[in-house]
């Protein structure tokens, strides 16, 4: 059987497909669904209305990355202002305020996903049964 990976647009042979069947094996299991509906999360970008608009941004690992590297930027000065940050629509320029608010954003998008996260992630090591596990969802 194969499985189309997305991230790759290539296919995996997979012989078997693994079924968790004892508590442990189910957490472990879960716990990678809920890591995986967490980076699709954010990798789905959040929004944000510092410039007085809503604008959309893209926030993967290489856009977080990015978003570290501008605040460096800033903070040493070296940013162009107004700074331009790219979004979903394209280059949208903000003024020192409009940025502040925007890492505002997205400090309150990452972090309310982290605590999810990790929120479930403690859920799921006190579920006592499958089932219990099972209902725990992101």
């Amino acid at each position: 059987m194969q499985i189309l990976n997305d991230e790759t647009n290539s296919y995996t042979e997979v012989n078997t497909i693994f079924i968790p069947n004892t508590l442990p094996e189910y957490k472990l299991w879960k716990k990678n669904q809920i890591n995986n509906s967490y980076l699709s999360t954010l990798k789905a970008g959040f929004t944000s209305n510092a410039t007085g608009n809503p604008v959309e941004f893209f926030y993967d690992t290489i856009d977080q990355t990015k978003f570290m590297k501008l605040a460096l930027d800033i903070l040493a000065g070296n940013a162009p202002i107004p700074v331009p940050i790219p979004s979903k629509n394209g280059i949208v320029f903000h003024t020192l305020e409009q940025y502040k608010i925007l890492s505002k954003d997205i400090s309150n998008f990452e972090w309310s996903n982290q605590m999810k996260l990790h929120t479930l992630f403690g859920m799921i090591d006190a579920s006592l049964s499958i089932s219990d596990t099972e209902l725990i969802n992101w």
